[in-house]
């Protein structure tokens, strides 16, 4: 394979995600890494050494030296949107860790310094390459489900430990971190929900800031959804239940699909619709569905394939031969929602989408400002 036909890759950042992605770089053959770059120049050059490539300390100089035709940001997620704009502006293509930022407006900046739409800029979604959800989706968009009814979320299996959140200063922090559960756990579960049935209309949710453990952030959340149609929605998310569960209930005109652990995927199929059953039906009919087993496939290491899936696309797109899984447009979808989530609970009312973007960002702003520490204000 030539050059050419390989994408030339700077991995920015080089902790536990980038290792993982480092990994994924092994796999590929379209793929070549040229650079790794970190603030922590031990870690940067260690990496660097292990892999045979340059070490940056500094991702504006990483850029400057146009080694890369593209870059992998896997920095802690506050970090995201500088670098991204720095790289889009200088003509490169941009592939991002979720979430893809934690405000909606550092989203909109993002992708307004996205102005040459003949670079790719993506962002990486594990969950939409598991065969359960993929095969989810396929039903869905088919159109012989009918109508979606009712979504039901329930993610509770992130139990976190206070040595978890004590083992960096930055973490569940307004100022350092911009959330908990909403922007470290759950993106890629706030984006199935949209991928799956789409941006809900109307937000109301109820986030706890420390219910469970002795941090500013939210780690307990219950959120209700409206959406065009009329459908309704609940997610439900926790870092602070043992045993949590992890549940994807999507009940339609036709049936009732379920996703338990991402993994299996079973389908209640009805011969009508609800609707006709309930104005045609008589006084007890019922449409008694019949149970489906769906044979999705299954994988030894899903984690490690959605990464290399997700590159792999992303890389193909960069050369010319695809679309990437989830554009930056996406990523911001799932940034939108979780930032309604937290707006709703601060003004205590639902909130309707598309999020005044403004709005929010001063009330964040504000949250950030009033969880400072004393020493930082001084």
């Amino acid at each position: 394979m030539t050059s050419k036909e390989r994408m030339k890759l700077a991995i920015i950042g080089t902790g536990n995600i980038a290792q993982q992605h480092l990994k994924s770089v092994e796999k590929l053959n379209h793929v070549e890494l040229v650079a790794v770059c970190d603030v922590n120049s031990e870690a940067a050059d260690k990496v660097a050494d292990e892999y045979g490539v340059k070490a940056f300390y500094d991702h504006k100089a990483l850029i400057k030296s146009n080694m890369a035709e593209a870059v992998l940001i896997a920095t802690p997620h506050y970090f995201h949107t500088d670098i991204a704009i720095d790289a889009l502006r200088a003509g490169l293509h941009v592939l991002s860790e979720k979430p893809m930022a934690v405000t909606k407006r550092d989203c909109e900046r993002m992708l307004a310094a996205h102005t040459d739409q003949s670079k790719v800029f993506a962002v990486v979604f594990n969950f939409r390459t598991y065969p359960a959800l993929a095969k989810a989706k396929e039903l869905l968009d088919s159109g012989e489900l009918g109508e979606i009814i009712r979504v039901n979320v329930t993610a509770t299996d992130w139990l976190r430990t206070n040595a978890y959140y004590e083992s960096g200063t930055w973490r569940a922090k307004w100022a350092t971190e911009g959330g908990g559960v909403l922007v470290n756990q759950c993106p890629h579960h706030i984006d199935l929900i949209q991928w799956l049935t789409g941006v809900p209309t109307r937000i109301f949710a109820v986030c706890k800031f420390g219910q469970h453990h002795d941090i500013e952030v939210e780690d307990d959340v219950v959120a209700t959804f409206e959406y065009a149609n009329g459908a309704v929605g609940i997610f439900t998310t926790s870092t602070g239940e043992c045993p949590g569960r992890n549940r994807i209930e999507i009940s339609t005109q036709k049936g009732l699909l379920t996703i338990n652990n991402l993994t299996e995927l079973t389908l209640l199929r009805n011969e009508s619709t609800c609707k006709d059953v309930i104005e045609t039906g008589g006084m007890w009919d019922n449409p008694w569905p019949w149970k489906c087993e769906i044979p999705v496939g299954s994988f030894d290491d899903l984690f490690g394939r959605a990464l290399r899936l997700n590159l792999s696309a992303f890389a193909k797109a960069v050369l010319g031969e695809g679309e990437p899984l989830a554009v930056a447009e996406e990523g911001m979808k799932s940034v939108e929602m979780a930032n309604a989530m937290l707006y709703s609970t601060l003004i205590n009312q639902a909130v309707d989408l598309p999020l005044d973007a403004e709005a929010f960002q001063a009330r964040f702003d504000l949250l950030c400002e009033e969880n400072e520490p004393a020493e930082a204000k001084n």
